[in-house]
C-alpha cells in the first residue's frame, strides 16, 4: 500500500512538471511564430527577402559611386587637357 501511495505520489509531480511545462510552452507560443515571421522576412521563403534586396541595393550603391567617380574623374582630366 505504501508502495502504491509513493507511485501515486510521484506519478502527480511528473503531472504537474508536465502542466508547468505545457503552460509554459504556451506563453512562449507566440515568441515562435513571431521569430518564425522575422525568419522569413529576412531569408525569404522563396522570394527575395530583405536581406536579399539589401544586399542588392548595397551592391548598386557600390557600383554608382565607382561610375560616378569615373565620371567625374574624366571630366576633370578634360577640364585640365583643355586648360593646357
Amino acid at each position: 500500500m505504501a508502495a502504491r501511495k509513493t507511485q501515486s505520489d510521484k506519478l502527480d509531480q511528473i503531472m504537474e512538471k508536465v502542466s508547468e511545462i505545457q503552460k509554459e510552452l504556451l506563453e512562449r507560443k507566440h515568441f515562435d511564430q513571431k521569430t518564425l515571421v522575422h525568419e522569413e522576412m529576412l531569408l525569404g521563403n522563396g522570394k527575395p527577402g530583405f536581406q536579399n534586396i539589401r544586399d542588392k541595393v548595397l551592391s548598386w550603391d557600390v557600383k554608382f559611386t565607382a561610375i560616378l567617380l569615373l565620371v567625374l574623374g574624366d571630366i576633370i582630366l578634360r577640364i585640365i587637357q583643355q586648360s593646357y
